[in-house]
């Protein structure tokens, strides 16, 4: 998907490099930006402080923008919303915490079958970075993880994070394993052209008439 707060951020960074971007066009050409230069950094921080190693970019209008960290920073926020002023938690946090809901016995199991899919998981670095993170919060545990999470502009303990001890959590070795399929961008939709397929599932097709009769309610009566 073409993330707002991704194309925001490389909005933002053409009008400070004084590079005129049409108004009405300035969200599609940022997300294609994103798309073709855009990739994850596997270490963020450590990535900023090198020298940068700007790409040149063709604007419709035939300037050239020069994208140096900007490529990496309108990434992160999929791990750091803040930066692009969202109050939420990043993607990984996100994962860990949904895997951690689910009972003891299942997490090994999650862990192990992480499967990327769609828009912005195309991502170079996105593969790597999530199994680094993740593999980073199953050690640390839930109440390290929580302080990892937050904006460091509004806590003073986050910048200490890094130096909390590693804990492996309930004495379980989990290994984190994060796929990244070739087709991922279209992997919903084949997935749901198979199901939709499929004559089992043909008795779970919600008509209008039901839609309109039970309202969203049907969807639950039909499908779970």
């Amino acid at each position: 998907m073409a993330s707002a707060p991704e194309a925001n951020l490389l909005v933002g960074a053409s009008k400070v490099k004084r590079v005129q971007v049409c108004k009405a066009n300035e969200q599609e050409i940022a997300r294609e930006i994103k798309e073709r230069v855009g990739c994850v950094a596997l270490a963020y921080e450590q990535q900023l402080e090198q020298p940068e190693d700007f790409i040149d970019y063709k604007l419709p209008n035939g300037q050239l923008l020069k994208v140096g960290h900007e490529r990496y920073r309108c990434a992160e926020v999929l791990l750091k919303p803040w930066l692009a002023g969202v109050d939420a938690p990043g993607v990984h946090q996100v994962l860990y915490e949904s895997i951690t809901a689910s009972p003891i016995d299942l997490r090994r199991d999650f862990y192990s079958n992480i499967i990327l899919s769609s828009g912005s998981t195309m991502f170079p670095g996105l593969q790597q970075r999530l199994a680094r993170e993740l593999d980073e919060l199953a050690y640390l545990g839930p109440a390290a993880a929580a302080t990892r999470s937050q904006d460091p502009r509004n806590s003073s303990s986050a910048s200490n994070s890094s130096r909390l001890p590693v804990v492996r959590q309930g004495g379980s070795n989990f290994v984190v394993k994060v796929s990244a399929p070739p087709e991922r961008m279209y992997s919903v939709w084949m997935g749901g052209s198979i199901l939709s397929g499929l004559s089992s599932f043909q008795q779970n097709w919600i008509t209008e008439a039901e839609y309109n009769e039970y309202g969203p309610s049907i969807v639950h009566r039909k499908c779970f």
